[in-house]
């Protein structure tokens, strides 16, 4: 039996047989050479040789109706590919399932009068259900997009109907890969299955419910969430299996089982992480906009990711994806709690994990800074509010503390764009009557400032404005060289004279006094005019506080600087600092 060197072709063949594609017909050409050898001697497919190309794919046509499955057909590049063109176009008006595969030449000679190259990429978009175009696998990230890839086309040749898909593999010159590593095996590969949410797949959905029961760490991450349904399932999903659930502000999943996991996992260390890893992640949502460690590390890691969906897209954000689930968040939930073993319950080990860490954590006493503001405000925050966060810091600071009862958050995380976020909140004020609570950083709010003269704002608009004068979150970033006149977007400007001649009421603090003052005028309801809080904070201070804060969930997972703090909550900071400098220690 042969095997490709090629490394595309080392994913595509057993991911053909994981969807369970066997008769290939094929058209010869030097391009898939590598494919053609291996699926000739492989006893798992059956092959057939049409030399004309615009006669295989009618010929692939045909045994497709006949059997009621899915047939590949194979050619070379350039006009090879072309005279598939009728045969596919048939087969999309009759909903007949064909994988397209179509050789294609080195992606970065397209253009430079390269032989035997036209341009296939998307060639047969109008007339096929998917079409991808692979990359060619240098590492391990190429090689899960390439997997990924695939297996997009192929959940699409019976995705609410049929048809043809398209799968381009472009094959370098021999050059560049004949050095490829010799295999005896295909690697191992993940297929990725869909399964709707409907009463047809009831069998299949009760033996999920089984994988559920037998799991001992799941992890339910909901991501952004704007309506107002219930989800009172999930309580139930919680009580019944072995799982935490997290959720950042903007998943607005008011539960009392929910956990906020973002301050947390950014601070637990590589070397931890395999204690507190999940065996399988439920997403739902969407976006996680801010637990950026907890996303990157399960990337690295090897796991099961279960997606919900309304529209059953492949979505694998953290490159575990397994299982797609076609419904809403509700019914899938609602299926699996009427589908638990009787004996099923949560013995909450996992998610005392999680809780009990996060219980260790001992807040700093915090400078007035854009952190205390931050901190502050919430405190002094109403119930029954709205609550619009723009990108970034706001909604990264703000995440740290713990938000009164029954508070509605947004966030345009969506695209994460500092763009519109003001104007988005004004639009979510002028509709209702309650209270409105922006946080908004300075650069934020001069480039959406025009959405101040809005006529339709109203007094229910209350915006804490935090202004350090620059582009504070380019420096947090230990990567990202930033200048002051560049990417740190230095300024002297401020609000007052702007909002005011725009009908705003307008406050300010430039210290803690002041702001404790004004903090509590602000968030006081019913006020008579739209108001406006610049509180200006300095970028050097904001920068040490938000290293103080993050440094405060790191000790959690060091014994050795935890003993240290222990040590400073006692007897308190100024007097270690005192001690220090009696030893002459910095």
């Amino acid at each position: 039996m042969y095997f490709p060197k090629y490394k595309s072709f080392q994913l595509l063949i057993p991911l053909l047989k994981a969807h369970n594609i066997r008769n290939i017909v094929i058209s010869p050409g030097s391009r898939m050479r590598e494919f053609v050898l291996a699926v000739e001697e492989d006893p798992y497919f059956k092959t057939y040789d049409v030399t004309d190309e615009r006669s295989a794919s009618y010929f692939a046509l045909g045994m497709s109706q006949q059997l009621e499955e899915p047939v590949a057909i194979t050619c070379t590049s350039s006009t090879a590919t072309a005279n598939y063109y009728p045969g596919i176009t048939e087969a999309f008006y009759q909903n007949v399932p064909l994988v397209v595969l179509t050789g294609d030449r080195d992606p970065y000679m397209l253009g430079q009068q390269e032989d035997q190259m036209i341009n296939q990429v998307g060639m047969y978009d109008r007339v096929v259900r998917k079409s991808v175009t692979l990359p060619i696998v240098n590492n391990d990230f190429d090689a899960w997009y390439c997997e990924r890839l695939i297996n997009e086309a192929l959940l699409e040749l019976n995705h609410h109907g049929k048809g043809p898909v398209h799968i381009n593999v472009p094959v370098p010159a021999v050059i560049t890969w004949d050095k490829d590593k010799e295999i005896t095996s295909y690697p191992e590969v993940k297929a990725i299955h869909r399964i709707e949410l409907n009463n047809a797949n009831t069998d299949l959905l009760k033996k999920e419910a089984k994988v559920l029961a037998s799991k001992k760490r799941i992890l339910v991450i909901a991501g952004q969430k704007q309506d107002d349904s219930d989800l009172s399932f999930l309580s139930e999903f919680f009580r019944k299996y072995n799982c935490a659930i997290h959720a950042e502000h903007m998943g607005n999943a008011q539960l009392s089982e929910r956990l906020n996991l973002m301050a947390i996992s950014s601070s637990l260390p590589q070397s931890q992480w395999e204690e507190y890893l999940p065996d399988l992640i439920i997403s739902f949502n969407g976006t996680l906009a801010i637990t950026r460690n907890l996303k990157e590390t399960f990337r690295t890691k090897k796991l099961e990711h279960w997606i919900i969906n309304e529209d059953g897209a492949v979505v694998d954000a953290y490159r575990n994806l397994t299982t797609i689930f076609e419904g809403s968040p509700k019914l899938f939930f609602e299926s699996m709690n009427s589908f638990a073993p009787s004996s099923s319950n949560n013995n909450k080990e996992y998610y005392n994990l999680w809780k009990d860490a996060i219980g260790k954590h001992v807040e700093p006493e915090l400078q007035y800074s854009n952190v205390y503001a931050i901190k502050s405000t919430i405190e002094h925050l109403p119930s029954h509010i709205n609550l619009h966060l723009s990108i970034l810091n706001s909604i990264r600071l703000s995440n740290y503390f713990t938000l009164p009862s029954d508070v509605k958050v947004y966030a345009n995380v969506g695209t994460d764009g500092i763009d519109g976020c003001m104007s988005s909140f004004f639009g979510q004020a002028a509709v209702t009557d309650k209270e409105c609570f922006l946080f908004i950083g300075d650069l934020s709010f001069f480039y959406d400032m025009s959405s101040v003269r809005i006529k339709h704002n109203k007094a229910n608009a209350h915006i804490l404005l935090i202004n350090n004068h620059g582009g504070n979150e380019f420096y947090l970033q230990p990567i990202m060289p930033t200048t002051d006149q560049g990417l740190g977007a230095k300024h002297g400007n401020n609000a007052k004279a702007w909002v005011e001649s725009c009908g705003f009421r307008y406050l300010s603090a430039r210290n803690k006094e002041e702001f404790d003052k004004n903090v509590v005028e602000f968030t006081k309801g019913n006020q008579k005019q739209p108001v406006l809080f610049e509180v200006f904070t300095d970028q050097m201070v904001d920068r040490e506080t938000i290293g103080k804060l993050r440094s405060s969930y790191r000790v959690i997972f060091d014994k050795h600087a935890a003993a240290k703090q222990a040590v400073k909550n006692v007897i308190g900071e100024d007097t270690v600092k005192g001690i220090k400098r009696f030893f002459g220690k910095k």
